[in-house]
């Protein structure tokens, strides 16, 4: 039973890595968008894709926040109490 319990380290090692990769990746997304909307705004585009690409950025932004700052069961709520 212990054994089958510490081979599961190694699932949970790489759930671990493609958190942090997917919040990278989201990170990057929102930074494309923002630089994106920079340029429309510096090229007199309309409001409107400049509004589009800020809303995309922030909510890639949120989402990579999100995700990298996930709650751990030593942090959890329930062992607190």
């Amino acid at each position: 039973m212990l054994k089958f319990a510490l081979s599961l380290r190694f699932v949970m090692l790489v759930a671990s890595f493609g958190a942090a990769l997917g919040a990278l990746v989201l990170f990057w997304e929102g930074s494309a968008h923002m630089i994106s909307a920079i340029a429309h705004m510096l090229g007199q585009s309309e409001a409107k894709r400049v509004i589009a690409e800020v809303m995309g950025a922030s909510t890639s932004t949120c989402s990579a926040l999100s995700s990298s700052f996930s709650p751990t069961p030593s942090r959890s709520a329930s062992s607190s109490i």
